[in-house]
């Protein structure tokens, strides 16, 4: 891969662009420029096995886009059939095709509002954390040799050039109101330590472990109400006829379907408090914890990494200066498996990426089926 071959910014937004129409070839369009950007980084940092965080991004771009089918967070119908029914007696195999419709019905639930939420997740992220590689690898040249200007001045440079871009491009009922906002610091943080990364061979694996997380920190707070909208639809859409025989005015469906948690006081529009942390917040732990330890994946090459087991994942990078275990350990948390549960998923990712950074199949480009 050559840097030639990378992406650029007017490629970037016209794929974004394009994801207005809802395609499923835009899924395909972003998981290769993920990985085209992926192979310039990582000949840039000289990175030999170490994945940087577009290699991560591309196969989570892949699992959200597995294919045309009807799906759930990146696993096919069938398949979650399959683990529904395997704790059934075999007489129950005749309910097969009840439960995959059921299923179907879920996903496609307000208008195919799942694929929306978490296909807007995915290209947003793309054009942000895309963008600012795309400006990093054009002036990575510039910090091989430090100058008078810190790396911190410079990485905010580059995070100031994207954050004050064209506006985003979402696809109603998903509009920027849903999007969160992080703090910024997280993503400079990130910069300075591949700038690091590149100049410090004897460290490299653990400096871009620690950027690889903080990239993370940003684009996982940004896409949080989406992830919970896409994962959550279905279960709410069986609430609101239960919500609206409840004493008290009736709540817009939509406002239901796209409500942020109960925790976040700016996310709830219309839908009353009361509501949210008495039914819908417990009735949506219970179901995506379960889904959590029982179905949800990604897919890295030929692997399935199953999000609600992080004691299955082995270390292969672990930290040996201080600033990169302090970045690693800020993301420990005790929370139970649940992917709606920042604090959980924060958590995995860090594991998911210490297992996963020096895996040699994970360079690879991700195929779609035909």
């Amino acid at each position: 891969m050559k840097m030639s071959d990378a992406p650029d910014l007017a490629e970037i937004n016209k794929i974004v662009q394009d994801a207005q129409s809802g395609a499923a070839a835009v899924n395909r369009k972003i998981t290769n420029a993920y990985h085209r950007l992926s192979e310039a980084a990582r000949l840039e940092l000289q990175a030999g096995q170490n994945l940087d965080w577009c290699g991560f991004a591309k196969w989570s771009s892949f699992t959200v886009g597995f294919d045309l089918n009807p799906q759930l967070t990146g696993l096919r119908i069938d398949e979650i059939a399959n683990l529904i029914l395997q704790s059934l007696p075999p007489e129950w195999e005749q309910i097969r095709p009840v439960v995959t419709q059921l299923l179907k019905q879920a996903v496609n639930v307000e208008d195919g509002l799942v694929v929306k939420a978490l296909r807007a997740g995915n290209a947003v992220i793309f054009r942000e954390m895309g963008s600012i590689f795309v400006h990093l690898l054009e002036r990575f040249a510039e910090r091989r040799v430090p100058d008078a200007k810190s790396d911190k001045d410079f990485a905010q440079e580059v995070v100031d050039q994207v954050l004050s871009g064209p506006p985003r491009h979402l696809r109603p009922p998903i509009d920027r109101t849903l999007l969160g906002t992080p703090d910024e610091g997280s993503l400079v943080d990130a910069i300075v330590f591949y700038l690091r990364a590149a100049r410090e061979p004897d460290h490299r694996a653990e400096l871009m472990l620690a950027g690889n997380m903080l990239f993370s920190v940003y684009e996982q707070q940004r896409a949080d109400r989406l992830i919970t909208i896409g994962l959550c639809a279905p279960v709410r859409s069986r609430l609101i006829a239960v919500l609206n025989d409840l004493p008290g005015p009736d709540v817009p469906p939509l406002e239901v379907l796209l409500a942020g948690r109960e925790a976040d006081d700016s996310a709830n529009g219309a839908v009353p408090k009361e509501l949210m942390r008495q039914i819908i917040d417990p009735i949506d732990d219970s179901v995506i914890s379960v889904l959590t330890e029982t179905a949800l994946v990604i897919q890295v090459a030929d692997a399935r990494v199953r999000l609600g087991h992080p004691e299955l994942l082995t270390p292969q990078v672990i930290p040996t200066l201080p600033e990169v275990a302090q970045v690693m350990n800020a993301q420990a948390s005790s929370a139970a498996p649940n992917w709606i549960d920042l604090r959980y998923r924060l958590s995995f990712i860090a594991k998911y990426f210490a297992a996963f950074q020096q895996n040699p199949e994970a360079t690879r480009e991700p195929q779609f089926s035909a």
